[in-house]
């Protein structure tokens, strides 16, 4: 991510299904980072996600807070963007470019959408059934189940650090791994 986006200081974000790796950075140099056990699948295995009460939504919220409250880290870093990476914000980055009609929906990399309309759509998906989520224009089918646990801990980010929008990438570890072979 950081050979690919010219931004020098955001939080990075990276969910998939069983874990997620948080990461802060500062100066575009690396300053800590977490992997942390759970990720869209088990969050939406452990809360019950896929038709999500607000029993369980709460409870998931309550979690989520308590592992990102175990970050101390966390509260120096704020006001940063958030780069997020993963298939539950690649579903989100496709439902904003199909929203304003923005083509190829699935060439976004390095696409801003500011937290008022993450949290929107966030909203919106939470209104839905699940099979009305497979419907939404963008939603990829097969992450209708799992993309509110998916994004719940964006949401919550977003609301801890005061992060002002998030940035989409397609560049993750393989990628920063590649561009290191290739260096050296």
């Amino acid at each position: 991510m950081r050979n690919s986006l010219s931004i020098k200081d955001c939080l990075i974000f990276d969910i998939g299904g069983g874990s997620c790796e948080l990461a802060w950075v500062a100066a575009g140099n690396f300053q800590v980072g977490v992997s942390l056990p759970f990720g869209a699948v088990s969050l939406t295995e452990q809360f019950a996600a896929k038709d999500l009460t607000a029993a369980n939504l709460f409870a998931m919220q309550r979690f989520l807070q308590e592992q990102f409250h175990n970050l101390p880290w966390l509260r120096q870093a704020v006001k940063l963007p958030l780069v997020l990476l993963g298939g539950c914000n690649r579903s989100v980055a496709r439902i904003k470019r199909t929203e304003i009609n923005l083509q190829p929906i699935d060439s976004f990399h390095g696409f801003k959408v500011t937290t008022a309309d993450f949290q929107r759509i966030y909203q919106q998906l939470l209104a839905l059934s699940n099979q009305q989520r497979k419907e939404v224009p963008g939603m990829e089918a097969l992450r209708s189940d799992i993309i509110l646990a998916g994004m719940t801990p964006v949401v919550l980010l977003q609301q801890q650090s005061s992060s002002p929008r998030v940035i989409f990438s397609e560049s993750g570890a393989r990628e920063g791994f590649i561009y290191h072979q290739l260096q050296e």
